[in-house]
């Protein structure tokens, strides 16, 4: 009997319902995830540099595991904070492995300020508009509103203000930005 409620209890908890007439597994709605809001930061930050950085840190950087939400991630040390990629098909690519995704996040990991998070999505051409459903082009982040050649700062509903947030995070897009520079000045820092 208490294993019978255990079992139960563990599915519910991850939204499954089992129906035992046909032994297949349903997704039933219980919450729905928090609203996300996004800025378009393309101005400061362009599809380019997101690509160029996205090669670097793949190229000059580690792996470390970030969150509870995959593995692996690559990632780059810039002193007072960090800067980790996520694969485009999220748990599709639980372990981040280049070789079966891309990568459309980049999230960067501060540890001196209130905001611990900031995460930057890249949408690409064919992210959205495509003609075949395929799961592997079914992309992880973007939200409703974005639109295709973009980068987008994306944030919890009632966070701050846009501009605030568009501030906070324009000396790590900086940092980021000089790292690159200084690497394509010396060749032998870019390895990719």
């Amino acid at each position: 009997m208490i294993v019978g409620i255990i079992t139960i209890i563990a599915i519910l908890s991850m939204n499954y319902w089992l129906n035992d007439s046909a032994m297949k597994v349903t997704k039933i709605p219980i919450k729905q995830a928090p609203i996300k809001k996004f800025i378009n930061i393309s101005e400061m930050f362009s599809q380019t540099e997101f690509e160029n950085i996205k090669n670097f840190i793949l190229s000059n950087g580690n792996r470390q595991t970030y969150r509870n939400y995959d593995n692996n991630n690559p990632h780059y040390d810039y002193g007072d904070f960090s800067a980790y990629l996520g694969a485009d098909i999220g748990q599709g690519n639980i372990n981040n492995d280049k070789n079966i995704s891309d990568f459309n996040k980049l999230v960067i990991m501060s540890r001196h300020t209130g905001i611990k998070y900031y995460a930057l999505i890249i949408v690409r051409e064919g992210d959205i508009t495509y003609k075949e459903p395929d799961i592997k082009r079914q992309k992880t982040g973007i939200v409703a509103g974005m639109k295709e050649g973009n980068v987008y700062l994306v944030y919890d509903r009632g966070l701050e203000s846009r501009e605030s947030l568009k501030a906070k995070i324009l000396p790590y897009i900086t940092t980021i930005k000089s790292t690159l520079n200084l690497a394509t000045n010396d060749p032998d820092k870019l390895n990719y």
